[in-house]
């Protein structure tokens, strides 16, 4: 906020002293400012540039202890970090190792790395090693690469205090033969609480094919959403003894668990599509109608309906909301389906400020005009819709021909 806050014009990089050339931001093609990329101009007669000074992080003179640093600078971070090792160095966060053993003991030292190889030493004992934790729940670094034994993996990824310690343990396990484990992954599924972890476990099990239908049923009733949604996408086909069980998914508690089991249903029980259909008819799901889109395209694929293709061309209008209207585009794309009137309302998305909208449109009528079948009905829509000049040539510039690659 504006107490705490110091802008200061500069660009932070690895120098100081240097002032750099800055192509000037046109901020009329970009949705946000943040989308605006630094770009160093290196054209010596260039006029499109602003001059900005270069200063390195490790020369502002910083009178109280930094504990966190945000470094997001339109793609000039590295050279933000090489000018601020000094800064990283002399404010450097502690880093906690911790040794746990069978006998439920711990052991803990606090470290401060200062440099890129250091040795550490902590008291040798008797007790056995159960696990071990370099900056336990990943409170400093992002990653860590500390060689483990299978036993100390296995351990922590039941036994740790910390969901992420738990889940690195997991991640670990990655590549180790399931005899191995089989046992752990079974228990990290039924006894976490935390969808990360459980559904690591659970996608480790599948590769293998050995996820139990006992599991895959008590996963179907939770009201874990995103576990549910893990297990419709890892399932390559949906076992026809379960067909029940999935079948519940269709009113499960997340809308995106809806859409992801009316796919997986419809693409696995053919001759009950209709029955799916008519179950989920008045669901229409949250972010752009994700459940009603899909609704919609599966009941034309299957029907050729003229009534769910209207209904999918009215969704790419004026009327919707841009979410809606990007969902609908996309999925007439993929219909390969086009009319006059979607001809006008992609000639009215093609308008928009909004670049994503107004791209999507754009380059949807760029697809059909270069698709033979509907060339003739981009053409002739577009010349006889009232624009003025400027909004024509908005529509116009997409309509060029692309040729195909031979």
């Amino acid at each position: 906020n504006k107490s705490t806050a110091k802008p200061i014009h500069c660009i932070i990089g690895d120098k100081t002293g240097e002032k750099l050339k800055i192509k000037s931001a046109n901020l009329q093609n970009y949705y946000t400012y943040a989308s605006n990329k630094i770009e160093i101009d290196k054209l010596e007669n260039s006029k499109d540039y602003e001059e900005v000074e270069l200063i390195k992080i490790d020369d502002f003179n910083f009178k109280k202890k930094i504990s966190f640093m945000k470094i997001d600078i339109q793609g000039y971070d590295l050279m933000a970090l090489k000018g601020s090792v000094k800064t990283i160095a002399k404010h450097k966060m502690p880093i906690v190792f911790e040794v746990y053993y069978l006998n439920g003991e711990k052991d803990s030292a606090t470290l401060r790395v200062n440099k890129s190889l250091d040795t550490f030493y902590l008291p040798m004992h008797s007790r056995k090693i159960s696990y071990i934790l370099f900056d336990p729940n990943s409170e400093v670094l992002k990653t860590v690469q500390l060689e483990k034994e299978l036993n100390w993996n296995l351990n922590q990824a039941i036994e740790a205090k910390n969901m992420l310690d738990r889940y690195d343990a997991l991640v670990a396990l990655r590549n180790v033969p399931l005899k191995k484990k089989e046992k752990r992954l079974n228990e990290a599924l039924a006894r976490n609480q935390f969808h990360r972890v459980r559904v690591e476990a659970m996608n480790q099990l599948v590769k293998e094919e050995n996820l139990l239908n006992e599991e895959i049923i008590r996963i179907v009733n939770s009201d874990d959403p995103e576990l549910q949604k893990a297990l419709l996408k890892s399932q390559k086909n949906l076992d026809p003894e379960l067909k029940v069980e999935y079948e519940k998914l269709l009113s499960a508690n997340s809308y995106e668990v809806i859409e992801m089991a009316l796919i997986r249903l419809c693409s696995s029980y053919r001759d009950d599509i209709p029955k799916y259909l008519d179950q989920t008819k008045e669901v229409y799901g949250v972010r752009g109608s994700n459940v009603r889109i899909q609704w919609l395209e599966i009941k034309y694929l299957t029907t050729k309906s003229g009534k769910a293709m209207a209904e999918l061309i009215d969704m790419t209008s004026n009327s919707f909301e841009f979410i809606t209207r990007l969902k609908a585009i996309g999925t007439i794309k993929r219909l390969n389906y086009c009319d006059e009137n979607l001809v006008v309302n992609l000639s009215q998305g093609a308008q928009k400020a909004n670049w994503k909208l107004a791209g999507a449109s754009g380059n949807l009528l760029k697809h059909f005009f270069n698709t033979a079948e509907y060339k003739e009905v981009v053409s002739s829509t577009v010349k006889s819709l009232t624009f003025s000049e400027d909004e024509r040539k908005r529509v116009e510039r997409f309509l060029v021909e692309v040729k195909k690659k031979e």
